[in-house]
């Protein structure tokens, strides 16, 4: 059997490079939101949102927009009052 201190630091090693590659994508990302550096975000941001789905955080869209009913864009919808 493996011993428990092996996992630990390959577990260990797994965070550090995670966290770095986040810390790097991030950094990246500003620069060139900032005008820092002239780089392509699309793939730095790709590797930014990998590195925090394996966290578990992800992107939510809170603005939910109401559908309106496909009647209601006209004046007088309801046919029992009298225009």
């Amino acid at each position: 059997m493996k011993d428990d201190s092996d996992y630990d630091k390959g577990f260990g090693l797994k965070e550090v490079v995670h966290l770095s590659v986040l810390g790097w994508s991030a950094t990246i990302l500003t620069a060139g939101y900032l005008n820092i550096i002239k780089a392509d975000p699309t793939f730095v941001a790709s590797i930014f949102t990998g590195c925090l789905a394996n966290y578990g955080i992800s992107r939510t869209d809170n603005s939910k927009k109401k559908e309106e009913p496909k009647g209601s864009k006209e004046k007088n919808s309801d046919p029992t009052t009298k225009a």
